[in-house]
């Protein structure tokens, strides 16, 4: 299928679909499923990809407090 392409997305749980391309994603636990391309995420609790491959363009950050909506 087609790619799906993100901006932004920042929250609590994000779940990025199958092949979604986002920029920046900034919550606390966030999954990615199989093809996701991000350039970068920030978290606070966890990141899953299962058994996925997902690709970064930047590796992804563990922090202890996400920067103030909005950005």
């Amino acid at each position: 299928g087609r790619m799906t392409n993100v901006e932004d997305v920042y929250g609590d749980e994000v779940i990025l679909g199958t092949n979604t391309r986002c920029r920046r994603v900034f919550a606390r636990t966030i999954e990615l499923n199989a093809g996701c391309i991000v350039d970068q995420a920030t978290y606070t609790e966890e990141l899953r990809q299962g058994n996925h491959r997902a690709y970064f363009t930047h590796p992804p950050e563990k922090v202890e407090k996400l920067p103030q909506f909005p950005l």
